[in-house]
């Protein structure tokens, strides 16, 4: 669980998220990054943006003629102008760099940018689009974007990530219940970095640009104990946001965190990061279709979903409220060490839906529905999540949460999963034959024959949700090509 500071517009400004559990960095040395563009040549940069339409890198499409070994680029300022990256460089960033309100990041498919290893919370770097900023990361599946580590020998945790902080709301309030703005915590003092609140200032509608095909690699960076920053961070992000195919890999704190906002997804891949792979907090409430979580030995103690309405479970709205359909959750197996390790921990007074779910090999349970706590951390039943339950707010169908050793961490999680009117079973990795989740370039596609296959429920027709999703309980049915060709696994 991560935590902001509430505080006025005009004061302190802390700018990551912190976690509950750190692990093994898992330093290692690896072949050159490969961002699909092998071609050679060089290409002008036109500074236009594209259409924004995702692209797979089809055969005929026109995409860049990229070098082989792109010159360096150091960025040393902040983008305040319309700019575009291309493939024809290699950027580093030398600090924190930040996308200012009113200017553009383009940034071109097979575009490679690094961060500068870390020493400090004063020397951390990382790319940040501001409220009123936006990026245009026009990634293909033959050329996809990567964000990673300058150093030879990378490690999580070797620079911060990317952050995307919008204008849409959150459930941050001041003690008198009023709205406010927050600031993620961590670093100085900066107030352009102010998002959220649940004011009338608010725009659920707010686009911070597209962002499709884009790795990001061994970031994560941890400023103190408790209090790092997320491979990709998303602050109030409105739902005019364009998402989709996005991986994170080595990474050292979560994958992927929402502090509130809107934002929808589709085609998102956390493999082998340190923490949780997909946190929601502060009223996040958006949709999210065909993703992927798959945990590493050497992970630490995370799970596949942990979702808060906050870090009180409190009742301010509005409400952490998503909507998944279509998730492959594959634990690490073996016995769980540290804080962690279910398939999908809802607690806190968290609301949601969640369809066609597939968790299977977590070390302590497939779900954990909590209640609220006691002032000495006992459950109180009834309350909080286990009520959301009851009451209809929380809702769970059409799925299989199988944990390594039971499938429910207490007594009303195995309840709910008993419930034959939900289509909960108990699956182990081999019982619902995923083809191969733990080689090293695995596939989460179903074998056939694979019960996995039936019981699907189908999403709503909203524009948003693929109704392809519904033959099948997973990411991925018998063919997973949407994560293949563009993705990274070592």
């Amino acid at each position: 669980m991560k935590k902001a500071f509430l505080v006025p517009a005009v004061a302190t400004l802390m700018l990551a998220a912190c976690s509950d559990d750190a692990g093994d960095n898992g330093g290692r040395t690896l072949p050159p990054v490969d961002s699909g563009a092998t071609d050679t040549g060089n290409i002008e940069d036109s500074g236009a943006p594209s259409d924004g339409a995702p692209s797979d890198g089809a055969p005929g499409e026109a995409g860049p003629t990229c070098p082989t070994n792109p010159p360096v680029e150091e960025v040393t300022a902040d983008v305040a102008a319309n700019t575009t990256w291309t493939c024809a460089k290699t950027y580093v960033l030398k600090k924190f760099v930040e996308v200012k309100p009113g200017a553009t990041l383009t940034i071109q498919a097979g575009t490679v940018i690094k961060g500068v290893k870390g020493s400090g919370a004063e020397s951390v770097t990382g790319l940040a689009v501001l409220p009123g900023a936006k990026i245009l990361a026009m990634g293909t599946k033959a050329q996809p974007i990567v964000f990673t580590s300058n150093q030879p020998t990378p490690q999580r945790g070797d620079w911060a990530g990317v952050m995307i902080l919008g204008k849409a709301k959150s459930n941050h309030q001041k003690t008198d219940g009023s709205a406010t703005e927050v600031f993620p915590e961590g670093l100085a003092s900066k107030p352009q970095f102010a998002y959220g609140s649940n004011g009338s200032d608010r725009d659920d509608d707010d686009s911070s640009g597209e962002l499709h095909y884009v790795r990001v690699e061994w970031a994560g960076y941890q400023l103190t104990v408790g209090n790092e920053i997320n491979s990709f961070s998303f602050y109030g992000v409105g739902r005019g946001t364009k998402v989709d195919h996005l991986e994170v890999l080595h990474g050292f704190d979560d994958a992927f965190e929402w502090f509130g906002g809107t934002m929808n997804a589709k085609y998102l891949l956390a493999q082998s990061t340190n923490d949780d792979c997909f946190d929601m907090d502060n009223g996040y409430s958006g949709k999210l279709q065909y993703i992927i979580c798959n945990r590493d030995d050497v992970d630490g103690g995370g799970n596949g979903f942990e979702v808060d309405n906050d870090a009180n479970g409190s009742n301010n709205q509005p409400y952490t409220n998503p909507t998944i359909w279509n998730a492959t959750l594959v634990g690490k197996g073996g016995t769980a060490t540290t804080e962690g390790g279910h398939g999908a921990h809802i607690r806190r007074n968290a609301r949601g839906k969640w369809s066609n779910v597939l968790a299977v090999n977590w070390p302590l349970s497939g779900l954990f529905v909590e209640a609220n706590l006691d002032s000495s951390k006992n459950p109180i039943p009834g309350s909080g999540c286990e009520k959301n339950v009851t009451d209809g707010t929380l809702v769970i169908q059409s799925s299989n949460f199988g944990g390594t050793t039971k499938n429910g961490n207490n007594a009303f999680s195995t309840g709910l999963l008993g419930e034959a009117s939900r289509k909960l079973t108990s699956r182990s990795l081999a019982e619902a034959m995923i083809s191969d989740a733990k080689s090293s370039a695995p596939s989460f596609a179903l074998k056939a024959g694979s019960p996995m296959l039936t019981g699907g429920a189908a999403p709503p027709s909203d524009g948003f949700f693929d109704d392809a999703g519904k033959d099948f309980i997973g990411a991925c049915g018998t063919s997973c090509a949407e994560f293949e060709g563009w993705t990274r696994f070592e």
